[in-house]
């Protein structure tokens, strides 16, 4: 019994190794304090916070939870797609190759009423579109969705993803409103370590191992000396 122990707790970490995050500042985490919004240098301008617009002045406008009376999906912060034009806000990864499943999973809510965004996945070397699907969502809830795609055969390794937001309308139709946006991620493995079911860190794993491992030679010195 004591060797079984020993050995499925390294087989277990090695299981939780194979995530890997592909998206920086996820959650539009940029600071912006709670009740008020500000507009925010992209990645080109202020590389810390991770997301690119399309938008020509590299602007991210970012709301803080409870601002016109929308709270954020997760953590403090959330984006607008819309924030002085129509626009996209998108990331870069690289290391995906042919056969790798890939996570996504996002929360888009409207503004003025039911907005549409598009989120379209781009090998930016060829070319050619991974994903792509239109969601639509209104302004009285977070929608979260969440998916997977297999890559085919025409992706290498060194290949560089583009994973795109994109604005397809807004009610209202202002080029400056619609389309929040938050907890976006992208990757392998990315939806068995989202929010809604989370793996603990390494070090956390250690220490369960410990702990069982304690408890069974406790169990077994017990037995040894009542025989």
């Amino acid at each position: 019994m004591l060797r079984a122990v020993v050995f499925s707790v390294p087989m277990f970490f090695l299981c939780t190794s194979l995530a890997s995050a592909g998206l920086i500042n996820a959650g539009f985490e940029y600071g912006q304090a709670n009740n008020t919004w500000g507009d925010h240098s992209d990645a080109s301008i202020s590389p810390a916070g991770g997301w690119l617009t399309t938008e020509p002045d590299h602007k991210v406008e970012v709301w803080g939870s409870g601002y016109s009376g929308v709270n954020a999906y997760d953590g403090t912060n959330f984006a607008e797609l819309n924030a002085n034009a129509v626009g996209a806000l998108y990331q870069s990864t690289s290391g995906i190759q042919s056969g790798d499943v890939v996570d996504y999973h996002f929360a888009h809510r409207g503004r003025l009423g039911v907005d549409t965004m598009e989120l379209k996945i781009t090998d930016t070397k060829t070319g050619v579109v991974l994903f792509a699907h239109q969601y639509s969502d209104g302004n009285q809830a977070w929608g979260f969705y969440s998916g997977s795609f297999t890559v085919g055969n025409n992706v290498a390794s060194t290949d560089s993803i583009q994973f795109s937001y994109v604005s397809i309308s807004a009610a209202g139709g202002s080029a400056t409103y619609g389309n929040f946006l938050d907890d976006a991620d992208f990757g392998v493995g990315i939806n068995s370590t989202s929010q809604s079911s989370p793996v603990p860190e390494p070090s956390s794993f250690a220490l369960l191992g410990l702990g069982v491992l304690s408890l069974v030679v406790g169990v077994y010195r017990r037995r040894t000396q009542m025989a």
